[in-house]
């Protein structure tokens, strides 16, 4: 039976993202014209809390009005502007430390303890999924639980990304690492990983628990497949076919299908 693959529920929501920016950065740059230096990043900021707080609005707006539509609408740009704009922000931030020295010192000494920052994303992590859980056993994509799942989402991500944009890129652990030449490889392949590793986890016999069908409490889960429960299967055989397998046909679809269209793209 032939059906989507589950992760490229992204590709939708990306791409309204990418049609929303030039019009946000056309009535940004209309707020920011007459204006120089500070402001002029105050204003950026600012714009990305208004789209963090929309986010949070219209989640507990769908909450309220009409719980049906949870479910599907967690996969709407409107549900997740927040971490785009989360993003947004840090992106800002870059750019202004790229041309004030005192700004720059600043984000500096913040991002030079990396391994203390991404100490506090794992811990984040760990906690959240061993305290709160996935969604199935927590009443779905609703109110409180929805938000917090949200708000540590974003945390998590700046907490991983502010090593890789601030600080001296040449030193520590965690910086030496993520220039190692096999993990640069699995950034270059890592959107097809994306796309190849919940099909492959599926595939195999410790995974098939994640395939129960559509019979889900209304507005709780995605529709068509379902989270294990706890102690029902092997991490370690999970690990194996979703990373091992999933890198495997990363790499095959990076050399066979993206470089191409890649290539053919600057021919255009």
């Amino acid at each position: 039976m032939f059906r989507g693959i589950v992760p490229s529920w992204s590709l939708a929501t990306e791409l309204a993202f990418y049609l929303l920016i030039p019009v946000w950065a056309l009535l940004i740059r209309r707020l920011v014209i007459s204006r120089r230096g500070r402001s002029r990043v105050l204003v950026d900021l600012a714009g990305c809390g208004v789209l963090y707080a929309a986010g949070f609005i219209i989640r507990e707006a769908i909450s309220v009005r009409d719980p049906a539509w949870r479910a599907i609408s967690w996969v709407w740009l409107p549900t997740n502007i927040d971490l785009s704009a989360t993003g947004m922000a840090l992106a800002v931030i870059s750019a202004w430390a790229a041309t004030d020295e005192k700004v720059r010192a600043l984000a500096d000494r913040v991002g030079q303890l990396a391994g203390l920052w991404w100490a506090i994303a794992i811990a984040l992590f760990a906690w959240y999924a061993y305290r709160v859980g996935p969604v199935e056993f927590n009443g779905g994509y609703r109110g409180f639980f929805w938000q917090r799942r949200q708000f540590v989402d974003a945390l998590v991500a700046v907490a991983l990304l502010i090593p890789a944009v601030f600080g001296a890129q040449n030193r520590g652990l965690v910086r030496r690492t993520l220039r190692w030449r096999p993990i640069v490889w699995v950034g270059v392949v890592s959107y097809g990983l994306y796309l190849w590793h919940f099909d492959w986890i599926q595939r195999i016999p410790a995974g098939r628990a994640f395939t129960g069908g559509a019979g889900h409490p209304p507005g709780t889960a995605w529709p068509g497949w379902v989270h294990s429960v706890p102690g029902n299967t092997n991490f370690w055989v999970l690990l194996a076919g979703g990373l091992g397998l999933g890198l495997l046909f990363a790499a095959v679809s990076w050399e066979l299908l993206e470089k191409p269209l890649q290539r053919w793209k600057n021919l255009l």
